[in-house]
């Protein structure tokens, strides 16, 4: 029995040992020396009329890097959000905009939102590093679609519980 517990001692030991590394490149500029630049960058040197006419395959053109699904995401969202601005006849801070598609979600914080509901929301809000982190955003998003999947299980739950109550003889 002690060797057992000893053997999941050390296992977890040495997992949680390797669990702080982090990749530091050797030089700084690897980025630019490939050819890559900020995608927040790059969309907020856009004028409006272009920004909306972006798909991911031309910002990936534009910076060099794929954008993953949550980028893809917010980028349709800040699109949809200088549409909005434009029909109202308001101006658009490019630079702003630029820096809102090029966040993206946050899938850890999504997850936090997800399965800790409004608890996790709170974490995200309380360990925010500025008013453009976008953990908040993602943690709201996991717990609505937390609190749509229980609302849609409840639902379907009393429908077919109502149903199986009306046929009992």
């Amino acid at each position: 029995m002690k060797v057992i517990s000893l053997f999941i001692l050390a296992a977890v030991c040495s997992i949680s040992a390797h669990a702080g590394m982090i990749y530091v490149p050797a030089n700084s500029t690897d980025n630019a020396k490939a050819g890559k630049t900020s995608a927040a960058n790059v969309l907020g040197q856009l004028d409006a009329k272009t920004f909306l006419a972006l798909t991911p395959a031309k910002v990936q053109q534009l910076t060099g890097t794929r954008l993953n699904f949550g980028q893809k995401v917010t980028l349709k969202m800040a699109q949809l959000e200088v549409k909005k601005q434009l029909k109202k006849g308001k101006t658009v801070n490019m630079a702003e905009m630029g820096k809102k598609a090029g966040g993206g979600i946050n899938f850890l914080w999504l997850v936090v939102g997800f399965f800790l509901g409004w608890i996790g929301v709170l974490i995200a809000y309380l360990t925010r590093e500025g008013s453009d982190d976008n953990r908040v955003k993602s943690a709201w998003i996991g717990f609505g679609i937390s609190a749509l999947l229980v609302i849609l299980f409840y639902v379907l739950f009393f429908v077919f519980w109502a149903n199986a109550a009306v046929y009992e003889y």
